[in-house]
């Protein structure tokens, strides 16, 4: 029997739904202090360490050096779109 993913509240995660997300982070190395956003999206709510390396990437730097502040998810893709003027 193929064992379904679940919710936290033991309800089914549907992994064919795209979820919208903002990213806060700060980043702070010998060089340099930034603060920032991203975007993603996807079926799942995103990993932690995938955050810190693509905020890293971004800045060049290392995913040792970030600290994720916030992550706001979007009721849909149209509140999404509307926040980044698309």
């Amino acid at each position: 029997m193929k064992k379904q993913k679940t919710t936290a509240d033991s309800s089914p995660l549907n992994t064919d739904v795209m979820r919208y997300f903002l990213i806060t982070y700060y980043y702070q190395d010998n060089l340099k202090r930034v603060k920032g956003n991203i975007s993603s999206y996807g079926p799942q709510f995103p990993q932690n360490e995938d955050l810190k390396k693509l905020a890293a990437k971004q800045l060049n730097g290392k995913a040792e050096c970030v600290v994720i502040t916030n992550v706001f998810e979007f009721k849909n893709k149209e509140d999404y779109d509307n926040f980044w003027g698309t």
